[in-house]
């Protein structure tokens, strides 16, 4: 995949230019295209204020991130989130993390959000960018199972 991001401090949309095509489904249509902006919005954004039934998250990279930015979220009780479903097991990244905001990946996803989260990153090594106290603190002080 490649994308870059229409601004470097807080996009508000991302620009691909390829993506995953498992069996080769949408390929004619990313080549077609050649380029389509994709609409963001902070996940911060998204949740604050809100009760979610079912929080799932996998974007093939930066899960610990997002999942650190929820429980800090759920802490400071700015949203509740009933359920989590996130996806940390899979090390396709290996042991990627950022160096003063810049990644040792070669992903351009994975270098954005390094970028993006390189100053409230908790870890530089935990997983996909997250804080393994966080899986803890879930189960431990916010009562998740």
């Amino acid at each position: 995949m490649v994308m870059q991001a229409s601004s470097a401090s807080d996009p508000s949309e991302l620009t691909f230019s390829s993506a995953y095509a498992p069996c080769d489904i949408g390929l004619a249509e990313q080549r077609r295209l050649r380029n389509w902006k994709v609409p963001t919005m902070p996940l911060e954004q998204l949740l604050r204020g809100r009760r979610v039934d079912l929080l799932k998250i996998d974007v093939d990279s930066i899960e610990g991130a997002l999942l650190h930015t929820v429980v800090g979220m759920v802490r400071r009780d700015e949203t509740r989130v009933q359920s989590i479903l996130i996806e940390l097991g899979d090390d396709a990244l290996g042991f990627a993390h950022c160096e003063n905001g810049t990644s040792v990946a070669s992903s351009a996803l994975t270098a954005y959000y390094c970028k993006r989260y390189a100053s409230s990153r908790p870890s530089a090594h935990g997983p996909r960018f997250g804080d393994a106290d966080d899986l803890w603190q879930m189960q431990h002080e916010l009562n998740y199972r």
